[in-house]
């Protein structure tokens, strides 16, 4: 009897395809348990990466109700880590995992081949996880995707930042949560005006008063105009301790896209450095403080050092 082999040239190739690892991204919410949920699906090669995050978080609010805000705030705490170490360190970032949350837990490396490593991670979400819905043409998910881009009653979008920096200084320095507004602590929204138009901040202590904004490479014009916004209530706030004679730092504090991120390109980048710019200027005529970063981390260890002083 002859023996056949098998080798990759004996078989069809899709055209223009290209070669990619993959890995799937799990949540575990019970220590111990074998119950978890595929939460994200990392895909690259030689030329970057994508990472494809759950967008369907809201779920798990039908199986663990008021406990589940934490899960879901570490869930995207998770991906924004990965996001960034996948951009330093690439495939070891999957196959020598350093998860900042714990109970998230990642699967095996694979090698696939594919039109795109979007669509690569794109496609292994949506046949893998109920925690994802895949988006349309436009770029939006089909569903409301109410957890990640929920409206703030106003027309305009969320911004997860705030969120996510009181979730990780929750699991950090737990007594300063308390300086955090009440929309904020109880995940609801992100801030309310209260009887006669009062200004209410996202972080407000003894020692420094700071609202947390993300300025966007896709929607730059709209982030750019909440960000003057919380300027705005800044300023208030700091005339209102010239007042009092209170000395506190006003600070606006923002999150950018990593210098080296593949899903921006020279254009947007060159973007955002103007508007940055913009609002560096601004903050120093106003005698504000501004601070950027792209990492969450790196603004919880900001406010949290802040602290310490």
């Amino acid at each position: 009897m002859m023996d056949i082999v098998l080798k990759k040239s004996m078989f069809p190739r899709l055209q223009d395809s290209i070669h990619a690892l993959w890995a799937p991204v799990f949540f575990k919410p019970i220590y111990g348990s074998d119950e978890q949920f595929v939460v994200g699906v990392a895909a690259l090669n030689e030329g970057g990466f994508h990472l494809e995050w759950a967008n369907k978080l809201k779920c798990l609010n039908y199986l663990y109700g008021v406990d589940a805000t934490a899960a879901i705030n570490a869930i995207r705490i998770s991906g924004e880590y990965l996001r960034k170490d996948l951009a330093r360190r690439a495939d070891k970032a999957l196959t020598e995992p350093y998860p900042v949350v714990t109970g998230i837990v990642f699967g095996d490396v694979r090698e696939v081949e594919g039109h795109s490593l979007e669509r690569v991670a794109q496609n292994r979400m949506a046949a893998l996880s109920s925690l994802y819905i895949k988006p349309t043409a436009e770029g939006m998910a089909d569903s409301d995707i109410a957890v990640e881009t929920a409206a703030d009653g106003k027309g305009g979008s969320r911004d997860r930042l705030p969120f996510l920096v009181c979730s990780y200084i929750k699991n950090h320095r737990d007594g300063l949560v308390k300086f955090f507004s009440e929309g904020i602590r109880d995940g609801r929204q992100r801030r309310t005006k209260g009887t006669g138009h009062e200004i209410i901040n996202d972080y407000s202590s003894s020692k420094i008063v700071a609202n947390f904004c993300t300025l966007k490479a896709n929607s730059l014009s709209s982030s750019a105009s909440l960000i003057k916004q919380r300027f705005w209530d800044l300023i208030i706030e700091r005339d209102k301790d010239k007042e009092n004679v209170y000395s506190r730092k006003h600070e606006m504090i923002l999150q950018h896209p990593c210098e080296n991120d593949p899903q921006v390109n020279d254009k947007k980048r060159l973007n955002l450095k103007k508007v940055h710019d913009e609002f560096i200027n601004q903050a120093n005529q106003e005698g504000l403080h501004l601070y950027a970063s792209n990492s969450v981390e790196e603004i919880g260890n900001h406010i949290i050092s802040a602290e310490s002083a």
